[in-house]
C-alpha cells in the first residue's frame, strides 16, 4: 500500500508546488524503513523547514541511519517550535544518547 502511494505522490512532488507531495513521498519511504530515500526527500524540504512533522521525520531518518549528530539540531529546532511534543523529546535523548 505504501507502495502505491509511493508511485501516486512521487510525480507530483517533483513538479512545481510539489512540497505537500514531497513530504508523502518521505512519510511512504520511511514506512517501507528506506530511511536513505527518505532523508534524500526530505533534505530539499529541510532549506528553512518550520515545519515539525518535516523536522521530526528527518530526524527520526538519520537517526536510524546511525547518524545522531545530523538529528539533534532538527529535533531541537522542532522542540522549539512545539515543546509539546513527547515522543520528539524520547528522540532528542535517543539522539543524545548516541553522541556520547
Amino acid at each position: 500500500r505504501h507502495q502505491e502511494a509511493l508511485a501516486s505522490a512521487l510525480p507530483l512532488a517533483e513538479g512545481p508546488g510539489g512540497r505537500e507531495a514531497a513530504k508523502l513521498v518521505a512519510a511512504a519511504h520511511a514506512s517501507l524503513k528506506d530511511w536513505t530515500s527518505a532523508v534524500a526527500v526530505l533534505e530539499k524540504l529541510m532549506a528553512g523547514a518550520t515545519e515539525t512533522s518535516v523536522l521530526n521525520l528527518a530526524g527520526e531518518c538519520y537517526l536510524r541511519l546511525g547518524q545522531p549528530e545530523k538529528a539533534l539540531p532538527l529535533l531541537r529546532k522542532s522542540l522549539e517550535i512545539d515543546p509539546r511534543q513527547p515522543a520528539v523529546s524520547d528522540l532528542l535523548r535517543t539522539a543524545q544518547a548516541g553522541m556520547k
